[in-house]
């Protein structure tokens, strides 16, 4: 009964498995050939999600498959166990024995040597050195242009076909799932370490920090999912 389930759980692991490389290879395609970042920004997300989920697949159908070959293994062992037959085994008979009583002798007991008492020797304990914290910089990141601006933030509630802000506005609904900032920027360089940080009645909701790589001017724009919606 369990080698049964175990069979069924095997396959539908190494399906999940199949759809799973299938979809990150989907999602790979489209973070690299997508001509917008959040586009592939998202696509990359997605493929790391099903990463992590064909990972557990593979080693939950590598448990199941050691468990499935140790079972067959110990089954064909017990098969093949010859059955043993038992034997007759004859008890010797004892022979009579004459008994002849001895007269006791005495025994002297020897005296016992005092017992060697050892002296404790001392135990020496290694020094353990302590490991230095050696902190690794940031590889690729460019000193800003100090002429370097970012223009006026318009909030959206959407994108239109043609990248342009959808529902622009400075008051949503409580319950949105997701938010846009449209923005221009001047005099950047890609590899730039810059940061977004997203505020709601003056509270800090969330922040993200990554390298610049949309070129020195343009439009760009971003988006934010609440947490809560």
């Amino acid at each position: 009964m369990l080698g049964r389930y175990s069979l069924w759980i095997f396959g539908v692991c190494l399906a999940g498995i199949l759809i799973g490389v299938l979809a990150a290879a989907r999602y790979a395609r489209e973070a690299k050939t997508s001509q917008f970042y959040f586009i592939r920004e998202q696509a990359r997300i997605k493929m790391g999600r099903v990463m992590i989920v064909v990972g557990f697949l593979v080693v939950v159908t590598s448990a199941l498959g050691i468990l499935l070959f140790v079972s067959n293994a110990f089954t064909r062992v017990a098969q093949d166990r010859p059955t043993p037959t038992p034997t007759l085994t004859l008890s010797p008979t004892t022979p009579a024995t004459a008994v002849v009583a001895a007269s006791p002798t005495p025994v002297l007991s020897p005296t016992p040597k005092p017992a060697a008492t050892v002296s404790p020797s001392p135990t020496v304990i290694p020094t353990v050195s302590t490991p230095t914290l050696t902190l690794t910089p940031i590889v690729g990141v460019k000193t800003p242009s100090p002429d370097a601006t970012f223009g006026e933030i318009i909030l959206a509630r959407g994108v239109t076909d043609d990248n342009k802000p959808k529902g622009p506005g400075t008051v949503f609904p409580d319950g949105i799932s997701q938010l846009y900032a449209f923005f221009d920027y001047q005099d950047l360089a890609n590899g730039v370490l810059w940061t977004q940080v997203w505020h709601r009645k003056g509270k800090e909701i969330g922040t993200e920090s990554s390298l610049w790589e949309w070129g020195s001017h343009g439009t760009a724009w971003i988006f934010f999912k609440p947490v809560a919606g």
